[in-house]
């Protein structure tokens, strides 16, 4: 294992006993993870072109091949604390196959997690500091503060906390895994970005979704159909499809 597959490991191994946040980058480019003392599993986010231009917008097929959402913001997923592993394989991936940077360049590490004998900030030497003594770059700055932002939108108001009518990236996720359904080579799905598409919340927890995807056909051709469907969320985790009815759906 070569040292920064090596540190990441550690730090994951580290991050499942306790909670907390860290982000690993090499140059402009990061991942990061957050894990809460009550949740059993990690948040693990990867940076999208919607955060850093210099990503292009067709990785999306990239990472959702490996099982990241696709929101409007970072791609993210959650990953099971006795997976390490195969996480530290992905992250290997995200950043040689998609991000294209030299794996070998030593990471630069942003280590937030609250350990249980005493909280500490640690280098990529593993050499203990105190928090007060961390230093870090604009960038590392910038990066730092929206991992707090995006950190604290999901253990505050993801799921069943958050208000009716505010979960439209989430009924637009959610609308694609019910088209998926319809579609004759799902694998093939290339949807338009929920951005672009057209959302409205209809009250009571139900949303109208209308957005595009390409798909194969029969013949292997590549077709484009517009749909439009209403699901209604019915509470608790909302990456759970079963937690979502689907009302109507349109294809076209």
């Amino acid at each position: 294992m070569d040292k920064n597959s090596k540190t990441l490991f550690d730090k994951l191994q580290a991050l499942t006993k306790d909670s907390g946040s860290i982000i690993f980058a090499i140059g402009d480019y990061y991942v990061q993870f957050a894990k809460d003392k009550v949740d059993k599993d990690i948040y693990f986010e990867a940076v999208s072109h919607h955060f850093l231009d210099i990503i292009p917008k067709n990785v999306k097929k990239d990472f959702s091949d490996l099982n990241f959402n696709i929101d409007v913001g970072n791609y993210y997923k959650k990953v099971g604390t006795k997976n390490i592993k195969s996480t530290v394989d992905d992250v290997q991936k995200i950043f040689e196959d998609i991000y294209k940077v030299n794996y070998e360049k030593e990471f630069e590490i942003t280590d937030d997690i609250e350990y249980s004998d005493n909280s500490v900030t640690v280098n990529n030497t593993q050499t203990p500091l105190p928090k007060s003594q961390t230093q870090t770059n604009p960038l590392k700055a910038i990066l730092i503060i929206g991992g707090i932002v995006l950190l604290a939108y999901w253990f505050f108001f993801s799921d069943d906390k958050k208000k009716a009518g505010d979960m439209k990236s989430e009924a637009c996720i959610i609308s694609e895994q019910f088209v998926q359904r319809q579609l004759l080579s799902p694998k093939t799905a290339d949807f338009g970005f929920c951005e672009d598409s057209k959302i409205i919340y209809l009250g009571n927890n139900r949303y109208q979704v209308t957005n595009y995807v390409d798909a194969s056909n029969a013949f292997g051709a590549s077709l484009r159909k517009t749909y439009f469907l209403i699901i209604k969320y019915n509470k608790g985790q909302w990456e759970d499809i079963s937690n979502w009815t689907l009302e109507t759906i349109e294809m076209g």
